[in-house]
């Protein structure tokens, strides 16, 4: 493959400023700070913080400096991507990979969390904020206490994104993700902690359509399995029905379509949408010497998506 032209940006991401009811600590951004220019894995840079699109960059270095009214920012140094390759992808069809020679570093993304127990994450901002996001995290924690799953919050910290929920699995009940899959989550054949975990993704698939906010945009249901390559799959929707199908479903060809890419790319992690047809459909995969590699239609889609960024930011000047 041929190098790219790439480009280094600096921007302030994150700041000890009051957002939206929370602080960031000067402690927390040192914290970041030292992870980012210390760790061998590296962050990614993302189109409006959507998990569904290929990274723009990554980010290679990260310092705390003072800003206005006596508080401090987090000033992150970033290699953006340049124009990408085209590669052949199993099925024949052509896809793109972008990559940076220079860089050669896994992704922060790709590398799942490795505990065993499952997590279910959410953001404060799609729950009108810190006062109420407590009460979710134990509604969702009540549907099965006696199963070993925890809740986490997590903050985006843009103005109020589209809302996401994120279930790791954690790594005993990855292992049987795969496998023997019915339509029904209360199958006798299905492995019994798979099955519970299962119930409890349902519940708070309809538990949170219920109540994110924006209740006019869709949400992001992903969940990540642990295994070789890690895998993301996910659903965009409103409608909790049908994002409870795709969970519960045959994903037979998907293990197929893992086991193809896995040995062609040698990928670390790879991500399948569901589809408008109600199929999963390979989007994108990430390897451990960086090279982001996905669909022509993975691509479009951060392109559009940067294009009404663009749009967005003009209209506020």
């Amino acid at each position: 493959m041929q190098d790219q032209d790439s480009k280094h940006i600096r921007a302030i991401v994150a700041t000890t400023n009051l957002v939206r009811g929370s602080i960031l600590t000067l402690e927390s951004l040192h914290g970041v700070a030292r992870d980012v220019n210390h760790d061998h894995r590296k962050g990614v840079m993302l189109a409006d913080h959507d998990h569904t699109c290929p990274p723009l960059g990554i980010s290679i270095s990260a310092r705390v400096i003072p800003i206005e009214n006596n508080q401090h920012g987090l000033e992150l140094t970033s290699v953006m991507y340049g124009d990408p390759d085209i590669v052949e992808l199993p099925d024949g069809s052509l896809g793109l990979c972008q990559w940076l020679p220079e860089h050669p570093h896994p992704f922060k993304t790709a590398d799942f969390d490795d505990s065993a127990e499952p997590m279910i994450n959410v953001d404060p901002a799609n729950f009108g904020g810190y006062q109420n996001i407590h009460n979710i995290a134990q509604e969702i924690r009540s549907i099965d206490p006696e199963l070993n799953y925890s809740v986490g919050i997590y903050e985006r910290r843009s103005l109020i994104p589209d809302p996401e929920v994120v279930f790791q699995l954690g790594t005993v009940v990855s292992g049987s993700w795969f496998g023997i899959r019915v339509a029904k989550a209360t199958a006798d054949v299905m492995e019994p902690r798979l099955k519970r975990m299962l119930d409890v993704i349902c519940d708070t698939i309809v538990k949170t359509a219920q109540c994110a906010i924006p209740h006019t945009r869709p949400i992001t249901y992903i969940v990540k399995v642990n295994g070789t390559p890690n895998v993301d799959l996910i659903v965009r929707t409103r409608d909790a029905n049908l994002a409870i199908r795709a969970f519960a479903g045959d994903f037979s060809q998907v293990e197929k379509d893992i086991a193809t890419l896995h040995r062609r790319f040698n990928a670390e992690m790879i991500q399948f949408l569901l589809n408008e047809r109600g199929e999963w459909e390979f989007n994108f995969l990430l390897t451990a010497d960086g090279k982001s590699i996905g669909t022509k239609t993975a691509f479009t889609r951060r392109d559009v998506l940067l294009r009404e960024m663009e749009l967005k930011v003009k209209k506020k000047v």
